[in-house]
């Protein structure tokens, strides 16, 4: 049975890599979320790596954004194997990250949806 866990490796840090996403990616939108994604080569085992943004102007409380990136962050553990293991068959490395854009808390359910449905379109795309 797969673990579903998100590793270190699977985390995306790089601060070049982030600036690299915002002047080169490619953009998704499905309400209250959207992403910013490019691809490359693969040189690594992982096939996607990914990061998770909540507007400090939208939120002010530190409290409230941890809310909704642990709820983006669960979301994407839980639905994201389709994502991988396309990304492995096409031998590419996806790097994303998640915005969140609302301006009020949307519930696990909404937030888990529109998760589903990136991830679906990212695949399409690749």
């Amino acid at each position: 049975m797969p673990r579903h866990t998100l590793g270190k490796e699977e985390r995306l840090k790089s601060r070049k890599k982030i600036e690299q996403l915002f002047v080169q990616g490619s953009h998704l939108r499905k309400f209250p979320l959207s992403v910013v994604y490019i691809t490359e080569p693969l040189e690594t085992k992982f096939s996607t790596q990914f990061t998770v943004s909540v507007p400090h102007r939208n939120f002010k409380r530190a409290v409230d954004r941890n809310l909704l990136k642990r709820r983006i962050r669960e979301a994407y553990r839980k639905n994201n194997d389709s994502l991988k293991k396309h990304c492995l068959e096409k031998n590419v490395l996806l790097s994303l990250m998640i915005i969140y854009q609302d301006k009020s808390i949307q519930e696990y359910q909404t937030i888990e949806t529109s998760t589903i449905k990136i991830l679906d379109e990212l695949i399409r795309k690749i």
